[in-house]
């Protein structure tokens, strides 16, 4: 299981200092949103920033394009090999997305596709082979966490069905209503990532939360309840 803190829910007025406890918590992304205000109704991170952050840090950025032609930020947000980026199969006409998919390619980073809660699984799974992530959004982009409904669950184990039979290769991420309540649920169904923002920047300091966070995710493996991206979710 790995975990992508959300600058999102950070002190944006000392990303820095934000960034060095992110690398003393030992998380294994840095999870950033760079919102155009159209595809999603709130702004994110600009690229300038997203650039900022790839130079203060040693984490690997775990970049989500909540952008209309997320093709045109590929140059711009000069990502590596151990980054990862996810454009959003609703803001790319199907016509495009391969095209979309190897430029980022082509940039160096490892390429995913993200689905809002109510676009149906079916719209990826033609991809799932030529993309390293598939993440799951459980809230509207731009929204703050809420409770997930049973309806996210529901995707994950379907998701983690095609992983398992056809398509071992992605990971599956999830965005929104992860918290002390839900992230053992989303392990115990396989999620590989967990994208989490209110759960370590919430005042009890950034690496006791993640500590707390990596107990909790112990716990659920050794009740021998945590499948992982193998085991059975029925």
């Amino acid at each position: 299981m790995q975990l992508a803190p959300s600058l999102m829910r950070a002190n944006f007025l000392n990303i820095e200092r934000v960034l060095q406890e992110l690398e003393a918590a030992e998380v294994d992304f840095v999870h950033i949103d760079l919102m155009d205000g159209h595809f999603a109704p709130t702004l994110g991170f600009p690229a300038e920033l997203i650039k900022l952050a790839k130079d203060k840090t040693r984490i690997p950025l775990d970049v989500h394009l909540l952008v209309e032609e997320p093709g045109r930020y590929a140059k711009q947000l000069s990502l590596g090999p151990t980054d990862q980026v996810s454009l959003h199969v609703e803001s790319v006409e199907p016509s495009r997305l391969q095209q979309t998919i190897q430029t980022f390619r082509q940039s160096g980073a490892r390429v995913g596709l993200a689905l809002k809660l109510e676009t149906p699984l079916h719209f990826v799974v033609p991809w799932l082979h030529q993309v390293d992530t598939v993440l799951l959004l459980n809230i509207p982009p731009g929204a703050h966490s809420v409770s997930p409904s049973w309806t996210a669950f529901q995707r994950l184990q379907e998701l983690k069905r095609l992983q398992r039979s056809r398509f071992p290769n992605f990971k599956v991420g999830i965005d929104g209503g992860v918290n002390l309540e839900t992230a053992g649920t989303f392990a115990r169904l396989g999620a590989d990532i967990l994208v989490c923002g209110s759960i370590v920047f919430n005042g009890l300091g950034v690496q006791e939360s993640v500590s707390v966070l990596r107990r909790l995710l112990t716990q659920e493996h050794e009740k021998g309840e945590f499948h992982g991206s193998t085991g059975d979710t029925d």
